[in-house]
């Protein structure tokens, strides 16, 4: 499974979102062993399964990394630590900024989108799935200051992890992030739709919390129209 996923990922020639990958499903193990108050020889066994499937992806995929690593080191583009100028060789004012800060609503392909942003909202109002809706949420904020680089005190924390700091375009890391924050509206939508309940019923206070922000937000994006909408 994870393994065969962690060699395609990285034989599609893409290190730069087979590594964020890496640290996402790191931490979706640690929230797993955490959701279910898992004891040590539970955490152990855990984390050598992970690492084990890590270590059999990238061996799969030896085959194309091997040389690769090797005309690396022949070109321009050795793998190494870049400086902050080189990764953001294009400005940092990104699409992730501007998807951020910008569009969260609407006028763009990366916009959350209005019923996206209230149900995610409620992702943490299950309590079947209040765990997996936290480990979104803190991943999608952790995705969304990383990806905005030196705007936010965090960025020393990318540049310490390897190999983030080889690659340019760290606003890349909102491919984890949109799916981060999929995970999380997907979790409130079901809330409110299904419910997790043995019997179905709708939680009226759950629907308020959903609608209220449904409203706000299709507020701002009536009074702020995309440009030539």
């Amino acid at each position: 499974g994870l393994a065969t996923v962690a060699g395609m990922s990285l034989l599609g020639g893409h290190p730069q979102i087979s590594a964020y990958l890496y640290y996402a499903w790191g931490s979706l193990v640690v929230a797993w062993c955490t959701i279910r108050g898992g004891r040590l020889g539970d955490w152990l066994s855990a984390a050598g399964a992970f690492t084990t499937a890590l270590g059999l992806g990238t061996l799969l995929a030896a085959v194309q990394l091997l040389p690769t690593a090797e005309m690396s080191a022949l070109g321009n583009r050795a793998p190494h630590g870049l400086s902050i100028q080189q990764i953001f060789a294009m400005g940092i004012l990104g699409p992730s900024v501007l998807q951020l800060t910008v569009f969260p609503i609407a006028g763009s392909a990366l916009a959350f989108g209005a019923v996206g942003l209230a149900c995610a909202t409620v992702g943490l109002a299950g309590r079947q799935s209040r765990g997996v809706g936290l480990w979104a949420l803190v991943l999608f904020v952790l995705c969304a200051m990383l990806s905005v680089g030196p705007l936010t005190p965090l960025f020393p924390l990318y540049m310490a992890l390897p190999p983030l700091a080889w690659f340019r375009f760290p606003g890349r890391l909102m491919l984890v992030g949109d799916f981060a924050f999929a995970v999380l509206a997907a979790a409130g939508a079901d809330r409110v739709v299904r419910g997790r309940e043995p019997a179905f019923r709708v939680d009226p206070a759950v629907v308020l919390l959903a609608l209220l922000p449904a409203s706000a937000v299709l507020y701002v994006a009536a009074a702020h129209p995309p440009v030539g909408g």
